[in-house]
C-alpha cells in the first residue's frame, strides 16, 4: 500500500475517530477536563504517532534516500530546520504560531487524496484546527496562552 493510501486511510479513521470525540465531549460537558484528555492522549497515541513515523517513509520516496550519505544530509537538514523553528518561535511567539496554524492547516489538507477538491481539503485541514475552539474557546485560549501572551492568545 502507497504512503498516500496509508494517510488517506488513517485521516478517515481520525476523523471518525474525532466526530466520536465531539459527541462524547456534548455529552460530558466541560466540567471536567480528565476525560477529553485521556481521549486526546489517546488519538496522538494511537495516530498521531504512527502518522509522523510515515514522515520517513515520504521522505525516502520524495528524496530519493537511497544511502547512508544520503540520510545523513536529510538528517543534518533535518535538524537544522528544527533547530531554525525553535529559533523563531523564540524571537516571535504570536507570528509563528500563526504561521503554524496556517502551515497545520495546509498540511492537514494535503492528507486528503483525489477525488477531494482543493476546497475540500483545506476545509478539512481548517476543521481539525479550529473545531476545538468552537465547544472550548476560553480552554484553547489559556492553552494558547502559556505558548504566547494572554492578551495575544485570546485575540487568535
Amino acid at each position: 500500500m502507497s504512503v498516500k493510501k496509508h494517510i488517506n486511510a488513517q485521516s478517515i479513521i481520525f476523523i471518525t475517530i474525532a466526530c466520536i470525540g465531539v459527541l462524547i465531549a456534548l455529552i460530558l460537558g466541560n466540567d471536567d477536563a480528565r476525560p477529553h484528555l485521556l481521549f486526546i492522549a489517546m488519538i496522538i497515541t494511537l495516530l498521531g504517532i504512527p502518522h509522523g513515523a510515515l514522515d520517513t517513509l515520504y521522505a525516502r520516496q520524495v528524496f530519493s534516500l537511497n544511502s547512508k550519505i544520503s540520510w545523513l544530509r536529510f538528517l543534518i537538514s533535518y535538524l537544522i530546520l528544527a533547530l531554525m523553528v525553535i529559533g523563531f518561535w523564540l524571537i516571535a511567539p504570536t507570528l509563528f504560531l500563526i504561521f503554524f496554524i496556517i502551515f497545520s492547516i495546509h498540511h492537514f489538507a494535503d492528507d486528503l487524496v483525489a477525488p477531494a477538491t482543493i476546497f475540500n481539503r483545506y476545509i478539512y485541514g481548517g476543521i481539525i484546527i479550529f473545531f476545538p475552539s468552537l465547544l472550548h474557546g476560553e480552554v484553547l485560549s489559556k492553552l494558547y496562552g502559556y505558548l504566547i501572551s494572554p492578551d495575544d492568545a485570546k485575540l487568535l
